[in-house]
């Protein structure tokens, strides 16, 4: 954690840094440790430093990085990276980077993997490879809910807003840059880091872009601003063409000229001396295998679920029985197998049947073609940390396949079941928005169904989590109510919008008279509070007509839909277009 924090005030202001520090390397070397060699060489990174950058990385190449954390390791890996890109060298960049990928894996840090993403998106852009760009960009907002550092969320929103850029898709570039924005502003200090001075640029470019003109002027005169009250124009020098324009439209013509006479140098000794590589698809060494890369993540996740599983088993003290320890390791097995895939099944409109959503069920599809249903595996892993991490992938999955689904049914909402453990476990609130906002999804098409129990086993932070939910526009479901000991008090103290009945109120509805006044005096209460109702387990057209006259809003069961795979269910919804 260290390092991290010392690297952080580096990456604040280079020049800073730099300045107050290459007095000691110069003068008593002696004293400096690694980390300190590897931050001056950060700071150095910039062409007016080249002659110590050289002397600094003289002595970090002689290194035994075996006997190091393999933390500095990774930091040289990625300032040398660093380095190349700044002199257009992305190839030889790219490679530092996937080398950096591949050590932050075997380290096992979301953070440095998170940080190794944008690296290599951002070289894949000096390569004008926008689309694996995006692709790896991506990858790091998957990763923005087991973060914990505002910076690095910031960079991973600003880097795919500055991928979007690049593809002209420039109203998806503004929100994304808007966001990182958002995110600085919980920043101490902001206007000293350097790439929050980065991300304004940005935004005054795709506002012109967006011939916002007003916004993209105030945007470049805020930045040059920045620019001089930092003394960061030392490390622009791959912004050069732009920062002249900012001058010149803020009526500067002498400094947009100085700006250009002042990076010169630079782009003929530095750039033009590498022409031969610029842009070279070709000079990216080949034996960086990314599938090898991403094999290896879904390997460490393995790994971490097993000591995860271990842990949860001597925490809580449990016996463990040698059929359950097998299911156990025949379920992290199947994770990087990605075995485990979304189910859907159609949600539809009591009063003509058309279907509104969807619910988002998990199914094990074994390798050999095999459905498994949850009940034979979801008790294993619900309250274990394997759940948070089969739930990332399958809402991800499910988000996604949302996406393409919203284009021709705008309407359409998407349910998806939480677990107490998730809720109390996992950032909900910051996965949600992040998979939402790179698949172009409203918020308002997620509905998140709890049960009573998730409220009961935490009360105060299940409240929290579901506020923070409502209040970035997710919708609450209450499901299996009436099941156990619901309590109508929980409609007054927490922010619920839908109730779904459960399929025990439903089943006997055409047999039991008391089960059906029951039924319709429970819809009729709900609507009177304004809120929505499901009713579950419907199977028979007897159940649907006694449904049909009460308020019930909408229903779900094999009646109408059974759970199908995606493919199968886009199938469905095609025969209604």
């Amino acid at each position: 954690m260290k390092f991290k924090f010392q690297m952080e005030e580096v990456r604040k202001n280079p020049q800073i840094y730099f300045n107050h520090n290459i007095g000691v390397f110069l003068n008593s070397p002696e004293t400096l440790a690694t980390i300190d060699y590897l931050c001056l060489l950060f700071s150095a990174t910039s062409f007016e430093y080249k002659e110590h950058y050289e002397k600094i990385n003289q002595v970090l190449s002689k290194t035994d990085w075996s006997k190091e954390d393999p933390i500095l390791h990774y930091f040289y890996l990625t300032i040398s990276g660093v380095k190349m890109r700044s002199i257009y060298n992305a190839p030889e960049a790219f490679n530092f980077f996937i080398e950096s990928y591949n050590l932050a894996l075997i380290i096992n840090d979301y953070e440095l993997i998170a940080r190794s993403l944008i690296y290599i998106a951002s070289a894949y852009n000096q390569l004008n490879q926008y689309e694996n760009s995006l692709e790896y960009a991506e990858k790091a907002v998957h990763l923005i809910s087991r973060l914990s550092n505002t910076l690095i969320i910031c960079d991973i929103y600003m880097t795919l807003g500055t991928v979007l850029l690049k593809l002209n898709r420039y109203d998806e570039s503004y929100k994304f840059y808007k966001i990182a924005e958002e995110y600085y502003n919980g920043v101490t200090d902001k206007e000293k880091y350097f790439n929050y001075m980065i991300l304004l640029m940005n935004i005054s470019e795709v506002c012109q872009c967006l011939n916002l003109d007003k916004s993209s002027t105030s945007y470049s005169a805020f930045t040059l601003e920045l620019i001089e009250k930092n003394d960061f124009a030392l490390y622009l020098q791959n912004s050069a063409l732009l920062i002249n324009e900012f001058y010149k439209k803020n009526n500067q013509p002498d400094k947009a000229n100085q700006i250009l006479a002042y990076y010169y140098k630079v782009f003929t000794d530095e750039i033009c001396q590498k022409n031969n590589t610029i842009n070279s698809k070709n000079a990216v060494k080949d034996f960086f295998n990314l599938d090898s890369m991403h094999k290896l993540q879904a390997l460490n996740d393995q790994l971490n679920s097993q000591v995860a599983l271990l842990n949860d088993i001597v925490l809580l003290n449990r016996p463990i029985s040698t059929n359950l320890n097998d299911k156990l390791q025949e379920i992290i097995e199947a994770i990087p197998n990605n075995e485990f895939v979304p189910f859907y099944q159609a949600k539809w409109s009591i009063k003509n049947q058309s279907i509104l959503g969807a619910e988002m069920l998990i199914r094990w599809k074994k390798s050999n073609g095999t459905i498994i249903s949850p009940s034979e595996f979801i008790d294993i892993i619900e309250n274990k940390s394997i759940m948070i991490e089969i739930s990332e992938m399958l809402i991800g999955q499910a988000i996604k396949d949302l996406s393409s689904i919203i284009k021709y049914f705008p309407d359409f909402k998407l349910s998806i079941n939480v677990s107490p453990y998730q809720l109390l476990n996992q950032d909900l609130p910051k996965l949600l928005e992040s998979l939402c906002l790179i698949y172009n999804v409203p918020n308002s098409s997620i509905e998140i169904e709890i049960v009573e129990r998730t409220i009961i086993d935490d009360n105060d932070t299940a409240l929290e989590k579901l506020n923070r939910l409502k209040d970035k526009g997710f919708i609450i479901v209450l499901d299996d109510f009436g099941a156990g000991y619901s309590s109508l008090s929980l409609l007054n103290d927490f922010p619920i919008d839908i109730v779904k009945i459960d399929r025990s109120l439903v089943n006997n509805i055409d047999k039991n008279s008391k089960a059906k006044v029951l039924f319709s005096s429970l819809v009729s209460i709900l609507n009177d509070l304004s809120i929505r109702t499901v009713a579950e387990g419907i199977e028979t057209y007897e159940q649907l007509k006694i449904i049909q006259k009460t308020l019930c809003d909408e229903g779900q069961g094999f009646l109408i839909h059974k759970p199908c795979c995606a493919s199968d269910f886009r199938l469905t919804l095609n025969k209604i277009l």
